[in-house]
């Protein structure tokens, strides 16, 4: 149990920013995400099944919500103690609470950085947007099939109606924009979310994902 109360306790120095991050987002996202990212009333489904080579794959569908990523975080601890470590997770979420996203990233992160080798997959015809898209970057390794769906979310903030937005605050780079490239978001995808605002996401494509290291599975479905 040693490794996985080191990797839960998130000491690690990334993932102490990343926390630092988070305090951040309670704030101004709480502002300019809560009422854009769809928070979801009910928590995401969560399931667990094993590989063939007997370790746990975790299934996460539906929409982030407040206490998913420590469900998530309990699921590692129990599969670990049963000496069935969990070896993935699988997204399938459009979204919800960016703030919980963050934290799921913490935890796939944490166990990461102590050697759990979490990797995040997006299977076919899955969906992973938005809030989903923090922990995605969090993956080991990053599966996605050329069937699923990624779409990362805008950081751009709107512009104050007077053009008198004080430089200090147009300057600052935006909470979620500052976790992402802790996580080691390509920059040029970094740019991308900077372009793009807030309340909208906007689809990767093939280039990207591999770009940001992801690994393509099957076949695209040929347009007729």
């Amino acid at each position: 149990m040693q490794l996985w109360a080191r990797a839960v306790g998130c000491k690690c120095p990334v993932l102490g920013r990343i926390k630092g991050v988070l305090t951040v987002a309670r704030g101004v996202l709480a502002i300019a995400w809560v009422a854009t990212a769809c928070w979801s009333a009910s928590a995401a489904e969560l399931t667990t099944t094993l590989s063939k080579d007997n370790k746990t794959i975790v299934l996460l569908n539906g929409e982030l919500a407040a206490g998913d990523a420590g469900r998530v975080r309990d699921l590692l601890n129990a599969s670990f103690a049963a000496g069935k470590p969990v070896s993935g997770i699988r997204l399938n979420s459009r979204g919800g609470s960016l703030v919980e996203g963050v934290r799921l990233a913490g935890v796939v992160h944490g166990a990461n950085i102590h050697g759990a080798k979490i990797a995040t997959v997006v299977v076919a015809g899955a969906t992973c947007a938005a809030a989903c898209f923090v922990p995605f970057i969090a993956g080991s390794q990053k599966y996605v099939s050329a069937t699923a769906t990624i779409d990362a979310p805008g950081a751009a903030a709107p512009h104050e109606p007077s053009g008198r937005t004080p430089a200090v605050v147009r300057d600052e780079k935006p909470p979620i924009v500052r976790v992402v490239k802790e996580l080691g978001l390509l920059d040029a995808i970094v740019t991308k979310m900077l372009s793009v605002p807030e309340d909208q996401t906007f689809p990767l494509s093939p280039d990207d994902l591999r770009a940001m290291g992801a690994t393509l599975t099957g076949k695209p479905v040929l347009q007729r």
